[in-house]
């Protein structure tokens, strides 16, 4: 799913989730639960609008017991602004087969080991 994002193939993004997907981003600045593939195809296209780039390096996962765990590090460049943002994720996604149907993202890793 990454390597698709980063590639800009959001099609690809979303062919790895399931179709009722719901991807947690409540620790996040904005807030929000995003459900569904067009929920979070509606963020993508969001994030497209607001950075000129933004990679998400995947830097270890650890799989168990039908979860990953994604420890990324987001680096950006705002579109309006220029400026260069850099910053640490931890992505716990549940798996189905083999498809991501919940995911939550943690900004503190110390947090996002318990769910799995």
């Amino acid at each position: 799913m990454y390597d698709a994002y980063n590639r800009g193939d959001h099609a690809g993004a979303l062919g790895a989730m399931d179709p009722a997907v719901v991807w947690d981003f409540t620790e996040a600045p904005d807030g929000l639960v995003y459900r569904g593939l067009g929920e979070v195809e509606k963020f993508f296209a969001m994030l497209d609008e607001e950075w000129e780039e933004l990679r998400i390096e995947v830097i270890a996962q650890t799989e168990r017991a039908g979860c990953v765990t994604s420890d990324v590090r987001v680096v950006g460049r705002g579109r309006g602004s220029g400026v260069a943002v850099q910053h640490h994720e931890t992505h716990v996604w549940r798996l189905r087969d083999g498809r991501l149907v919940e995911g939550k993202t943690h900004l503190d890793r110390e947090m996002a080991i318990a769910p799995c």
